[in-house]
Parts: C-alpha cells; structure tokens; sequence
C-alpha cells in the first residue's frame, strides 16, 4: 500500500495505468493539460473494465444496458461524454446520449 494506505495505493495504480496508456496510445484530447489528458483516459478505463465482466458483457449484448463515460471540465463547467466511435469526449448535447434520446 501507499503510504500504509490501501486505498491511496489503488488510486496510484488507476493512475499510473492511466499515464500509460497515455503514453502508448496518446491523448482524446491534445488541448487539455496533462491531468485532464489522464482523466479522460481514465473514464474510457473504467468502461473496458465494466465492460470485462461477462455479465455486463451479456447485458450489452442483448441491449438491456449502455455504459456511457462522462468527464466534467471544471474550468469550462462543460460535460462531456466519451464516444467511442470518434475516440473523443463530445459536449454532453452531441454525444450519443443526446442523440440515442432525441431518436426516440
């Protein structure tokens, strides 16, 4: 653990799986400092990682769930929602939430 605490300590392993997929794969967004670089990969992490258990796997397979990544821009107070299909974040209206929505 991380300083004696287990918590700190997984938080540092997030972030430095981050940090490497950022230097293998490179930014979503190049405009943005480092720390919202890491940020943004780390919700696209989080999505392949719900996304390998093989009941949510299932769920998606049938359509009876949808995983969506959010990331919140503090210094612009914009929402964002990672598309897949684009390998960006898109403000909130544009992503594929507003657009499954507006379809119905």
């Amino acid at each position: 653990s991380s300083l004696g605490t287990p918590s700190l300590g997984a938080w540092r392993a997030q972030s430095d799986d981050a940090l490497h997929d950022l230097r293998a794969e490179g930014p979503i967004d190049d405009n943005l400092p480092e720390c919202d670089q890491l940020a943004q990969i780390n919700v696209v992490r989080q999505i392949r990682r719900l996304q390998s258990y093989p009941f949510v796997r299932e769920k998606l397979k049938v359509g009876a769930l949808r995983l969506h990544g959010w990331y919140f821009d503090i210094s612009t107070a914009r929402g964002m929602e990672y598309a897949p299909n684009h390998r960006r974040f898109l403000p909130l209206a544009e992503g594929p939430v507003a657009r499954s929505i507006l379809a119905e």
